[in-house]
């Protein structure tokens, strides 16, 4: 009797810890960010989140799996052929996540996630730039990038993926490309700066132009005053004379005042300093000067009388 006892014990002891093996089997953990498939008999039961879980119905449920809801990055080396035939690499970045309601769908539809996605990235550019020469390239590389995301958000959603942002760096085309590309570049800036500098000769010419025509006619005015005002004096100065020597007459005395107004001039050119001035005259021929003038101015009087 004390033998069945003790047989009973040991095989009660031998099935609680069994149970208790397989309690500590159907429990579980899930880290944060990560959700962790459950399948039953091979096909999927729940999804569970990040704690502490039970793998229920128990045992016959397993783990099939657990899915990263991080951000995550796929880069590629995407070499396209542009429409002017230029073999380029583009770097390209596509930085997705799994949508968490859409779990199920993450695990099941792709067989390789990474691959597959990186096939539609290649895909996407490789048309948007088949139509792009080497320098839109270079100018719509925004462009590029919305055409790919607007292409991947749908085809992706239906997989349980979301993208979030997709970055394309500067192209790579051959180094021959590249030193060819710079020496338009560089002929083209040469020939915007000729231009630039032609517009600015040209501005500059005709600004000197409008000054110097704006100058030319001050000086005139300038010179039809002066003659103006030398006509008026040599009027006043006719007529001092007329009145104080009537019997001297006008071609006499313009005679004179011409013969006076030259030796003005004489005076003033040999005034400043270190001047010389070699003049042929002398008293009489001074005199015979003012005589010969006064005779053409009577003359031309007769003449014209």
């Amino acid at each position: 009797m004390e033998l069945l006892s003790w047989a009973f014990l040991y095989g009660a002891g031998f099935f609680g810890l069994f149970i208790l093996f397989l309690m500590l089997g159907g429990v579980f953990t899930v880290t944060e960010q990560t959700i962790a498939i459950i399948e039953v008999f091979g096909k999927f039961y729940a999804t569970k989140t990040a704690g502490i879980r039970l793998k229920f119905p128990f045992p016959i449920a397993t783990i099939a799996g657990r899915i990263n809801l991080r951000l995550q990055e796929l880069t590629a080396q995407v070499e396209v052929k542009t429409i002017d035939n230029v073999f380029v690499v583009i770097p390209v970045s596509l930085q997705f996540r799994i949508i968490p309601d859409r779990a199920r769908d993450a695990f099941y539809a792709l067989d390789n996630p990474e691959h597959q996605i990186q096939s539609f990235v290649l895909n996407v550019i490789r048309t948007a730039a088949s139509g792009m020469t080497l320098e839109h390239l270079y100018t719509e590389k925004s462009k590029i990038a919305e055409e790919v995301s607007t292409e991947l958000k749908d085809r992706l959603a239906s997989f349980g993926y979301t993208v979030e942002a997709v970055l394309v760096d500067q192209p790579a085309p051959p180094q021959e490309v590249q030193d060819a590309f710079n020496r338009v570049i560089a002929a083209e800036r040469a020939k915007e700066a000729a231009t630039l500098d032609g517009a600015s000769t040209r501005i500059r010419i005709i600004a000197e132009a409008d000054a110097e025509k704006e100058s030319k006619r001050l000086q005139g005015e300038g010179i039809a005053l002066q003659r103006k005002a030398i006509a008026e004096g040599f009027q006043k100065a006719v007529q001092g004379l007329k009145t104080s020597m009537p019997h001297m007459d006008e071609a006499m005395i313009v005679a004179t005042l011409l013969a006076t107004n030259q030796f003005d001039t004489i005076r003033d050119a040999s005034s400043k300093p270190s001047s010389l001035i070699l003049m042929p005259y002398t008293t009489d021929s001074a005199i015979s000067d003012v005589s010969r003038v006064a005779a053409a101015i009577r003359a031309f009087s007769n003449t014209k009388s």
